[in-house]
């Protein structure tokens, strides 16, 4: 079978086609149906769940060419039509019911694409329709877990890893830092526009919203294709590997570096230097590195450093240490807030969870809090507004 080759999958799918549910395929079947919320008929919510993924050759072709057709839909017809058996065949398992339901994490939100398209393929009528409703599923959203998942984490061994609790965070919740936040999405737009973008560089005080607003992009911007791969500085060394792997599919890949800094005894920013830039290897176009630090030079540097510290090209080595942050080519600051900034902050995200709290308590709560808590900043009025909500 094209689609799958000599797996298991293809017996699964062979086994749902000729209704040969054995005890092992319908322990699966059940797995997969409680994993993702899957509700109704069984059968077909699997075959799609099969279907959507897998990284097959006639699904990576689709993702990759966009509409029209080719040759290689030619030979996936007789695929498409011992596939449209699965969609069509009666069951005993037509009005199955998760044991639970309304979970709002990352496989719930995978599970109604899985829905969707299951209900697609239910509908077509014959093997050239089922065709071209795969072939519009895989070119509007690609396939395997970059169809189903919008944020990744890269694996302890490598590899990646879907995040199956993705932060919530949006634009409209994040008050002021209006200039920091129009950079940030004009660059990552130009990004998806094919045109030429900036790696991003957010720094200054902690607090500030500079991670919040690099997850807030994932909300604005996944359906235009944008995912986003959380990498620790420890894991720098399967970048290579990774990007690779990235470069061969249509999405738009942002690595997020979250908190970046280095110790002056550290090496691995050597080594993040050449994946920026300067490796042997080009960066693909489809991929952009945006960090998070509290710090404008990434390296750490000490007086030391500045004296020489025993090394004769101690100018050299300065060059190098600050030379990381030079590679993002573009760089937004984020000050900490002054004291009315902050009250506003309060104010605006108390205006959507605390209305009925008068005006004058919120503020003279929210100063106290300030002193308690490491004075002003956003991350301190988000939390003020969460200590209101336990009170409650």
């Amino acid at each position: 079978m094209l689609f799958f080759g000599r797996t298991e999958k293809t017996a699964a799918l062979n086994a749902l086609k000729d209704g040969k549910i054995s005890r092992e395929l319908l322990f699966d079947m059940i797995e997969v149906a409680e994993k993702y919320g899957l509700k109704g008929n069984l059968c077909a919510h699997y075959g799609a769940y099969l279907l959507a993924s897998e990284e097959n050759a006639y699904a990576l072709a689709c993702e990759k060419r966009g509409r029209g057709e080719s040759s290689i839909d030619k030979l996936a017809q007789s695929d498409a039509k011992s596939l449209l058996g699965i969609f069509t065949k009666e069951s005993d398992y037509d009005n199955y019911v998760p044991a639970v339901s309304g979970a709002k994490n990352e496989d719930a939100r995978a599970g109604k694409i899985i829905m969707k398209l299951s209900n697609s393929l239910t509908a077509c009528k014959d093997e050239r329709q089922l065709l071209a409703t795969l072939r519009d599923f895989y070119r509007r959203n690609g396939s395997g877990m970059f169809a189903l998942y919008r944020g990744f984490i890269v694996a302890e061994k490598g590899g990646l890893a879907p995040v199956l609790q993705y932060s919530d965070a949006s634009f409209d919740g994040i008050y002021g830092y209006e200039r920091q936040k129009k950079q940030l999405c004009d660059n990552t737009e130009a990004f998806l526009a094919g045109k030429t973008a900036n790696n991003v560089l957010l720094y200054g005080d902690s607090g500030t919203g500079k991670s919040t607003a690099v997850k807030a992009l994932l909300g604005k911007y996944e359906k235009r294709g944008l995912r986003i791969i959380g990498v620790q500085k420890h894991q720098f060394s399967f970048l290579p590997e990774i990007i690779t792997e990235l470069s061969l599919r249509k999405y738009r890949f942002i690595l997020y570096l979250d908190d970046l800094s280095f110790e002056n005894f550290e090496t691995e920013y050597k080594y993040l230097k050449a994946i920026i830039e300067g490796g042997v290897a080009e960066r693909p176009e489809n991929i952009l590195i945006y960090a998070t630090s509290n710090r404008r030079h990434l390296v750490k540097e000490t007086f030391e450093d500045r004296e020489g510290g025993g090394d004769i090209h101690r100018d050299e080595t300065t060059s190098e240490q600050v030379s990381l942050s030079e590679r993002f080519g573009l760089q937004i600051y984020y000050a900490k807030p002054d004291k009315q900034e902050y009250m506003d902050m309060v104010l605006f995200l108390a205006e959507t969870e605390h209305p009925h709290i008068p005006q004058d308590e919120l503020i003279a709560g929210a100063n106290a809090w300030a002193v308690r808590h490491g004075g002003y900043s956003g991350r301190a009025a988000h939390q003020y507004i969460l200590s209101l909500s336990a009170k409650e």
